[in-house]
């Protein structure tokens, strides 16, 4: 019997409905995935919460969801700040130990406020670095789309093992096990993002294997290999979670040789959209591939009609990958998630995308992301997307600082392509990668690496911290 058996007779101990919903605190551990199937089978809703989380953020989110069971789980779910938060904590052999009574600030239920059900749901909670904080509801009908979809595109055969260290929080980091699952792979989890170094080991002792990047953890990876290492036991390389640069392509096919590297475009909202074939990965630096089977896109534009193919617009998704919507926020479902006449749900991503002449998928810039610089507004990502044509950048972040006057200034944090480029390097080389003066960085700091999250993501509006040899532009 495995552990999601014994969870789900413990869970149906726990006065617990259909629809009802269980938070599960913790981190990258083998026990999520086996208590997702036991919450699943007994269709109550799991909400998934990472214990590096501020205090602060996670009473919001069990609050927002209304969890009527909080459970802690894996070595830091069950030791970490956030014990005082938790319920009961998941035992290895799958029993719940219960840590007293529930707390009574999350006796009352909340309601989804969704039209669809929501039991076997899937709520994944965003970290609110970029805004409030959102609840995106994925039903099990999506989960098993998306996984066998994703699966079958990635070419994964039983007997590859995927190497994760992304956390199950990160929609991104969750389906690893979904996959693992689906096709037969061996899981070999990495307990956070951040440990770079035991990533690195872990693809050295690894065989056939799978390894899920973002880019910024996938720069941070190249920086921390020697010079001209190769790993041709890694067979299948997924990228996604923001812009690459010309160099960091560049040093991901030499890594891996043997590797299908795939460059994929996704928001948790409809888990997947598109991906770039791997033959294309050198080729179309910047491209999100075209659409995987099941999924339509269109670039609309402000009056909801489909532009021309080179004409920016929203992309818009429809497909089975679309989820529910946003847990107890049905203004913002009802903008995002919109019924066409015929019942078809349609998901606006707030994305800026064009369609190059090929039918390939090109981003742009979010539509929340804009800036205010010189009188302008602009976006700090297409901006970023044009200076990571530079040969000489790994990884780069862009903030804006303001100097003695109040005057907005942009700054970049960059991780350059080898530790003989200087500042002064990039600097003219981005001269030659900008479509408008005004867009250059005024300040270029070269770093070592960039501050990442669980998700392995940067970390928003972190300050850059220089390398002891690098200087200011």
């Amino acid at each position: 019997m495995d552990m999601s058996d014994s969870l789900a007779r413990a869970l149906s101990k726990q006065n617990l409905q259909p629809g009802d919903v269980v938070a599960a605190v913790g981190d990258n551990s083998v026990e999520i995935w086996a208590l997702l199937k036991a919450t699943t089978s007994l269709g109550l809703a799991i909400a998934i919460i990472n214990d590096s989380w501020s205090a602060r953020l996670r009473n919001l989110l069990l609050a927002k969801v209304g969890a009527q069971l909080v459970i802690g789980y894996g070595p830091r779910g069950r030791q970490s700040a956030a014990a005082n938060q938790v319920d009961c904590r998941l035992a290895e052999d799958g029993s719940l130990a219960s840590e007293g009574e529930r707390q009574a600030a999350r006796a009352a239920r909340v309601s989804s406020q969704l039209e669809g059900s929501v039991e076997g749901a899937l709520i994944f909670c965003t970290s609110g670095s970029t805004g409030d904080p959102k609840c995106v509801v994925s039903t099990p009908r999506n989960r098993e789309f998306s996984a066998l979809t994703i699966g079958n595109y990635l070419g994964l055969t039983e007997g590859q093992c995927v190497i994760n260290a992304l956390s199950p929080s990160f929609d991104y980091g969750l389906y690893q096990g979904l996959l693992a699952g689906r096709f037969g792979l061996g899981m070999d989890l990495v307990r956070s993002a951040q440990m770079t170094g035991e990533l690195l080991e872990r693809i050295r002792k690894g065989r056939r294997i799978v390894l899920p990047l973002t880019p910024a953890l996938a720069a941070r990876l190249c920086r921390g290999m020697p010079a001209g290492e190769r790993f041709p036991n890694v067979e299948i390389v997924s990228l996604t979670g923001g812009a690459t640069s010309a160099g960091l392509r560049q040093k991901l096919a030499a890594a891996f040789p043997s590797a299908k590297i795939f460059a994929m475009y996704g928001l948790t909202e409809c888990k997947r959209v598109a991906y770039l074939d791997p033959a294309e990965f050198l080729q179309r630096t910047y491209s999100c591939g075209r659409e995987m089977a099941g999924v339509t896109a269109e670039i609309v534009g402000e009056d909801g009609n489909p532009v021309e193919p080179g004409t920016v617009g929203e992309l818009t998704i429809e497909g089975e990958n679309v989820c529910l919507g946003y847990w107890g926020d049905p203004e913002t479902t009802r903008k995002r998630f919109r019924k066409a006449a015929d019942g078809r749900v349609v998901l606006f991503t707030g994305d800026r995308f064009r369609r190059d002449k090929d039918g390939f998928l090109e981003f742009i810039s979010r539509n929340d992301e804009l800036v205010k610089l010189r009188d302008e507004r602009v976006s700090l990502a297409s901006i970023e997307k044009e200076l990571r044509t530079s040969g000489l950048v790994l990884d780069l972040s862009l903030r804006i600082e303001e100097d003695d006057l109040g005057i907005p200034l942009i700054t970049a944090a960059v991780v350059p392509e080898n530790p003989s480029i200087s500042s002064g390097d990039v600097l003219r080389s981005f001269r030659e990668c900008i479509s408008k003066p005004g867009h250059l960085p005024h300040r270029v700091v070269l770093v070592n690496e960039i501050a990442i999250t669980e998700h392995g993501k940067h970390v928003a509006g972190a300050p850059p911290q220089p390398a002891p040899q690098d200087f200011a532009a």
